[in-house]
């Protein structure tokens, strides 16, 4: 009798086979690490956060979005600026984007703090 085991992925493991990961350490997201230099901590999140300004003014940007690229995944900045975001690698990239300013994309490369300063797209309001 062989017990199965649904991983987060929807994919049945053998159990044994589970534990022996489990075990050696070699476990990424319930998968096995082909690199073999896996380990619990990297199921961990990065947490990235910052404030956005305008570059121009040095004013606090609120409702500016900021994106995982390639992803839905974002928040917006509060009423002074700031953002907090989880990411599950730290060397993804940032999307900043608001209107009336140029987007900006930001490599994260395992920084915890990011602090970004938005240009005004001066034909963009132009458009208006």
């Amino acid at each position: 009798m062989v017990f199965l085991y649904q991983s987060t992925k929807g994919q049945f493991l053998p159990l044994f086979f589970l534990v022996t990961l489990l075990l050696t350490g070699g476990v990424t997201n319930g998968l096995a690490n082909n690199e073999g230099t896996g380990s619990l901590a990297a199921l961990q999140e990065h947490e990235v956060r910052g404030i956005v300004t305008d570059a121009q003014t040095g004013e606090a940007l609120p409702g500016v979005n900021v994106v995982i690229q390639g992803t839905s995944m974002g928040v917006v900045t509060d009423v002074e600026g700031n953002y907090t975001i989880n990411v599950a690698d730290g060397n993804l990239i940032l999307e900043f984007s608001f209107i009336g300013y140029t987007r900006q994309e930001v490599a994260i490369n395992g920084r915890n703090l990011i602090n970004v300063s938005l240009e005004p797209d001066l034909f963009q309001l132009q458009e208006f």
